[in-house]
């Protein structure tokens, strides 16, 4: 993979669980040194973890100068870590969104920085932004989460433009897969008959695409061949029938077919 060095060093933000853990155990198989990050360390799996909370501009910067080697000396760095949150705009408290942008964007961003300057010093690397679909087709009562994620696509895009050759960025966007991100979901104030059948729908698609490990492969594959830019995965529907049905439906047929997905295309309150 990588056609690395023996060893050659692997970050994982939010490498515990789900795509983050899978991920991680795949570069490890493939013989990468990984260093995973968690908020806490002690409880964690086997293996190497460093303490980072993502949501904390101060724990960021804290590790950013703690651990200044791991971001020079990453030959893959993957920006995984994320949580969402879910309710109605409306009832958001400042709190919420500030979390959301520290987690989502602004945390992964401040340690872009140092990874990918490191990149360019040496002239080969790869830096891994796990965004979402989203970024094209933005979840029902998740504002933050939409907006967060598409800063993080186009601060990928952007970084396309300014890394050389040897430096490859990967925009990676996952659709639903079985996780537990339903499960650790923050839920802002706010009730409702519609807001209650997109919590469902959510979670219905979620249980119902593929496990985390399938997607893990998908972007370790894509690691492993060179690949830069774009990266979606997920099920054929999400990944290709979507974004292809997309493209040949005015915009008001396409916001039509979002409600409908999300059981609420008849619903107004």
């Amino acid at each position: 993979m990588e056609e690395a060095r023996s060893q050659a060093l692997a970050v994982v933000t939010g490498a515990r669980s789900g795509l983050g853990a899978a991920v991680a155990a795949g570069l490890r198989r493939a013989g990468y040194r990984v260093v995973g990050t968690t908020r806490q360390p002690s409880t964690a799996p086997e293996g190497e973890w460093r303490a980072l909370d993502l949501a904390d501009p101060a724990d960021v910067e804290r590790f950013a100068r703690e651990h200044a080697d791991l971001l020079a000396e990453a030959e893959v760095w993957i920006n995984n870590a994320g949580a969402g949150c879910f309710g109605p705009f409306s009832e958001w408290r400042a709190e919420d969104i500030r979390a959301q942008l520290e987690l989502l964007l602004t945390g992964p961003m401040h340690l872009c920085q140092p990874v990918f300057k490191a990149m360019v010093a040496r002239g080969h690397g790869c830096l891994v932004n796990v965004s979402s679909l989203s970024v094209e087709f933005p979840l029902p009562y998740m504002p933050a989460y939409n907006a967060a994620k598409a800063g993080l696509s186009q601060l990928s895009q952007t970084l396309l433009l300014e890394a050389p050759a040897g430096v490859r960025v990967i925009d990676f966007q996952p659709g639903d897969f079985r996780t537990d991100f339903n499960r650790n979901l923050q839920r802002t104030r706010g009730s409702g008959a519609r807001l209650e059948r997109v919590w469902q729908y959510l979670d219905r698609h979620l249980q119902s695409g593929p496990p985390a490990e399938a997607i893990a492969r998908t972007l370790l594959a894509a690691i492993q061949r060179g690949h830069r830019g774009r990266l979606r995965a997920g099920s054929t529907f999400q990944t290709r029938l979507a974004p292809w049905g997309a493209g040949l439906l005015p915009a008001r047929l396409r916001r039509r077919a979002h409600l409908a997905y999300y059981g609420v295309g008849e619903m107004r309150a």
